[in-house]
């Protein structure tokens, strides 16, 4: 099933939507110096084919050189987001590559099959208090219901520099006040910083694929239009002074 929606801004991927249902609020690439300082990155973004889009990058922020290149395309009824990384120098990482961000919304309690790298799939669910810790690891695929009743198929691939394979785990950013579980490449139990060089290859790959509901079946390929928004009325506001100071506001 197609996307209804995809917005590339900014060199991200955002607002991924299927039917009415954000599944994807952002899909970055970042690489994340040793102090956890976002590198900025200067994007230029050209369409592909069959509604595809590049997206060419280049960071260039004390010892960080990196350059990479993001494809975004619809492949058999999946939308691919693939990228290509390559250090021109030497630093340290903390991190480098791709974030996905899942907005909370209409995923709070929901059951998640988790498939791992290294043992068998787990049932489980997105935590429905705010999660101190990472609420799920070594993530290869993710499969849960949408709201419209059907079914997110989100599979995760990374390689090391040495061309190992890498697994993504996620964590609740709730914990800093943004509504959404961002599933990130790497793990924060392994150590970091780690030492990147010169000419070294990152290469990651995101695959989101939707099964509808039979009468959903068939839908279009997606729409540059961006969806209205629901409208909704915000509760009465009051500001309460102390006695006789009205006069002074």
């Amino acid at each position: 099933m197609w996307p209804n929606f995809v917005e590339i801004a900014d060199g991200q991927v955002r607002s991924v939507r299927f039917g009415a249902t954000e599944v994807c609020r952002r899909i970055s690439y970042l690489p994340r110096d040793n102090n956890w300082a976002t590198a900025p990155a200067v994007a230029r973004i050209e369409t592909s084919g069959q509604g595809g889009a590049v997206i060419q990058s280049q960071v260039s922020v004390a010892d960080i050189r990196f350059d990479f290149r993001i494809d975004v395309a619809l492949q058999d009824g999946a939308l691919v987001v693939a990228a290509r990384g390559v250090a021109r120098s030497a630093f340290q990482a903390n991190r480098v590559g791709f974030s996905f961000l899942r907005p909370t919304p209409d995923s709070v309690g929901a059951p998640v099959t988790c498939q791992h790298t290294d043992r068998p799939a787990e049932s489980t669910q997105f935590p429905v208090t705010i999660a101190p810790d990472q609420p799920m690891l070594d993530i290869a695929r993710m499969t849960y219901p949408l709201p419209s009743g059907a079914t997110l198929d989100i599979r995760f691939d990374a390689k090391r520099a040495d061309g190992s394979p890498l697994c993504f785990e996620m964590e609740d950013q709730r914990n800093w006040g943004d509504a959404s579980y961002q599933t990130y490449v790497g793990s924060l139990l392994d150590p970091w910083p780690f030492d990147v060089a010169a000419e070294d290859v990152f290469e990651q790959t995101i695959r989101l694929e939707v099964t509808a509901p039979a009468e959903h079946v068939g839908e279009k390929r997606p729409s540059a239009r961006r969806p209205k928004k629901p409208e909704f009325h915000l509760p009465t506001l009051g500001i309460t002074l102390p006695e006789g100071r009205a006069t002074e506001a």
